[in-house]
């Protein structure tokens, strides 16, 4: 037997208290000490005794919605959420369900879900939690109405069992509702507010990592699957929050999804997401970065073949018509994951890629960018991806497709060249490069020549012959990429490095190498040297024809006194100027330019007759010494 502890208070005729119809704090403390005493059973036929409007007046009373009588004072909070939690431990899913429903109020309802979680059966959890799921995202609250966040309450709360055995029974729109809540933590902000503008709820996905921390370790793989797809659905939803907690929640999902479409699908979201910024500008900028975040999620978390996948994907869409450029969430992603992996994953990766897909993504990971100001033009690049891409590509087996990367990168070195002219100063502004342009393209030449020394004969071969059709469809038969590389080389005085090349393309035997010939009568190797011996002089004469071109315009530029208010330093000429100073007129600046090009001209000019004299072995005429120079004098020209 037992006594319902509500009794004398619900039926005040009985006991004749003078405020019967209100409670007392010494009231709602013996209630609360007397359930205490009693077994969970017992708790749960007390509150199935209690009618709606009895059940609603103690939930008041407990919620101080009445002045008490006693001290006019609302109920302690300690005391109430000791209170809720031996309702909750006594209470079956169908009573909770009920308590539920007749608590007064946002703040109510969700206390009493915390007690829920921490308190209740696993059976009464998962019943509450569903119900709640039912109810959730109806009506004008959508997502965030207290239902929905009761239920996240609740969920975030179950051990790996309760989740895996209440998962299957929602609906994949009730879980993207509740991934969607998850991600609206912050309750505090969220109470009265969820029926007005939630765009003032704080938001950070921290209940959404905890349910999938929770969710990661199940057996049951099928609701697993269906839980992760609706986390990854939501992520727009997600809007600010903490960093570290969004790059947890990036880094579960992709541990745990296996499915690229379903990766895809949540990348594109991204690009949606709420509340990232005030302006157009920080707007893109926000949702680069949550993609970028995301990219290396993948790069870091995905496996091996999802990886791929992923940068396959994300590739066919850079067609070159949409907006999909080298600075796009799309092109950007691929670059961060494309950089992580290794040479096997990285050769079946690029050699998918069509010939405009691989030069966005190549000048994509040199990350050069131009912002005007309103003196200024800042220069910026930071090649570290490209460089990475490239040591790794050196332990690729594939020398065709080593050959047809080498030949995009180094004509990236080309695009570096626009980047600061004097003609470009004309409007009075000043091109502040950072980092200079010389270390950026040092950074990637140096990259370029590990690439190219892990097989220099058939990396070179190849591209003199064209081997394949997307060397041919590149035109490396031209040598412009060799001979952007030789530029830059030479620019930085690296000619010792030119000339170990060279010796390389030799052979250890220079006169058997030589004369030795491939199945189709063709001499490859000589053909090879002299492919590499144009390029050389090739660069070395555009780096020329650049320096006389860059005094012209100096000149120039001094004749009209458009740099008379201007402190310009100069990268990127021999003998850099920027080492000396500027405190000096703008006549002896001028002599000193031009002097400066002058003398660069003629030890570009040496140190190619020197590297160039000794190439060919003497004692070797005829047919290879023909297909030599055949082969240099169709680069040169």
């Amino acid at each position: 037997m037992y006594c319902n502890p509500l009794g004398p208070i619900i039926h005040p005729k009985q006991c004749h208290f003078p405020h019967a119809n209100q409670f007392t704090e010494r009231e709602l403390d013996e209630i609360t000490e007397d359930m205490k005493k009693m077994s969970d059973e017992d708790v749960g036929k007390v509150i199935d005794e209690l009618s709606d409007s009895e059940l609603k007046k103690w939930l008041e009373g407990l919620n101080g919605t009445k002045p008490y009588p006693s001290n006019g004072c609302s109920y302690d909070g300690d005391k109430r959420a000791d209170a809720y939690k031996q309702i909750a431990k006594g209470s079956d899913g169908p009573t909770l369900l009920r308590i539920h429903k007749n608590l007064p109020g946002y703040s109510a309802k969700l206390e009493f879900a915390n007690a829920v979680a921490t308190s209740a059966s696993g059976d009464a959890k998962n019943y509450f939690v569903d119900k709640m799921a039912e109810q959730a995202g109806k009506g004008n609250n959508n997502a965030w109405n207290v239902e929905s966040i009761a239920a996240v309450s609740v969920l975030e709360k179950l051990n790996k069992n309760e989740l895996q055995s209440v998962i299957p029974k929602l609906s994949v729109g009730e879980l993207e509702t509740l991934a969607a809540c998850a991600q609206r933590s912050k309750t505090e902000s969220m109470i009265g507010q969820c029926g007005g503008n939630i765009e003032s709820i704080e938001a950070s996905p921290e209940r959404l990592v905890n349910i999938l921390k929770t969710a990661e370790n199940m057996t049951d793989e099928n609701a697993k699957a269906r839980l992760f797809k609706a986390a990854a659905s939501q992520l727009e939803k997600g809007g600010d929050g903490s960093p570290s907690a969004r790059i947890e929640l990036y880094n579960l999902l992709a541990r745990n999804i296996d499915d690229v479409s379903v990766l895809l699908n949540a990348h594109d979201r991204l690009a949606s997401s709420e509340r990232l910024g005030e302006g157009q500008s920080q707007y893109h900028d926000a949702q680069l970065q949550r993609q970028m975040e995301f990219a290396d999620a993948v790069a870091k978390s995905a496996s091996p073949d999802l990886k791929k996948a992923y940068i396959e994907k994300l590739a066919e869409r850079l067609d070159g018509k949409t907006f999909n450029n080298e600075w796009s969430g799309d092109t950007t992603a691929v670059v961060r994951v494309l950089e992580t992996l290794k040479a096997g994953d990285l050769q079946s990766v690029l050699s998918k890629l069509d010939k405009q897909q691989l030069e966005m993504l190549v000048s994509s990971a040199v990350r050069r960018k131009t912002e005007n100001f309103d003196k200024t033009i800042r220069h910026t690049a930071s090649p570290e991806p490209l460089v990475k891409i490239l040591e790794t590509a050196a332990q690729m087996k594939d020398v065709n497709l080593k050959a047809r990367l080498f030949e995009v990168a180094a004509l990236q070195l080309k695009k570096f060249d626009d980047a600061f002219v004097f003609k470009k100063l004309d409007d009075n502004r000043v091109h502040i490069l950072n980092p200079p342009i010389d270390k950026a393209q040092a950074t990637i030449a140096d990259a370029l020549t590990k690439l190219v020394k892990s097989d220099v004969t058939g990396m070179v071969g190849a591209l003199e012959s064209q081997k394949t059709a997307e060397l041919k469809d590149l035109g490396t038969g031209e040598g412009k990429g060799l001979s952007a590389y030789m530029e830059s080389m030479v620019a930085q005085g690296k000619g010792e490095t030119v000339g170990d090349l060279i010796k390389s393309l030799r052979g250890d035997n220079p006169k058997e190498f030589m004369n030795k010939t491939n199945s189709d009568g063709s001499y490859q190797n000589a053909e090879s040297l002299g492919y590499f011996t144009g390029s050389m002089r090739k660069g070395i004469n555009e780096l020329n024809q650049k320096a006389l071109e860059e005094g012209k315009e100096f000149s120039a530029f001094m004749a009209a006194g458009k740099i008379a208010s201007l402190s310009l330093y100069i990268y990127g000429i021999v003998g850099s100027l920027a080492e000396r100073g500027m405190s000096v007129s703008l006549d002896q600046l001028e002599q000193m330019v031009n002097t400066d090009l002058a003398n660069g001209i003629k030890e570009r000019q040496s140190l190619a007759d020197r590297l160039e004299a000794g190439v060919w072995p003497a004692d070797i005429d005829g047919t290879p010494k023909s297909a030599y120079e055949t082969t240099r004098e169709r680069v040169v020209r």
